[in-house]
């Protein structure tokens, strides 16, 4: 029987007000010893009021700045905002 593998990922809602860009919250993710993050794109953008244009430059700089930190999004999500505003 094979076992599966698991790792350590870290969501990045604690960067949410100091570290905003991709590459701050996963420098910071990378000084921990953490290489999988569950981004949560309310952070700098939210499907909800951002343009597709700024969705699809926000997607390219979280790529640019994965490949540059090792650390990988592991899965997405948004909808933290209304908890972290009065929404």
């Amino acid at each position: 029987m094979r076992l599966p593998e698991i790792y350590l990922a870290i969501d990045n809602c604690f960067a949410s007000k100091r570290w905003t860009k991709p590459l701050e919250w996963m420098e910071v993710i990378k000084d921990l010893g953490v290489w999988f993050v569950e981004a949560s794109a309310d952070n700098e953008c939210d499907p909800l009021y951002t343009s597709i244009e700024y969705l699809e430059d926000w997607t390219d700089e979280v790529n640019k700045c994965a490949s540059k930190t090792g650390v990988e999004v592991s899965s997405l999500y948004s909808g933290h905002g209304t908890y972290a505003t009065l929404g």
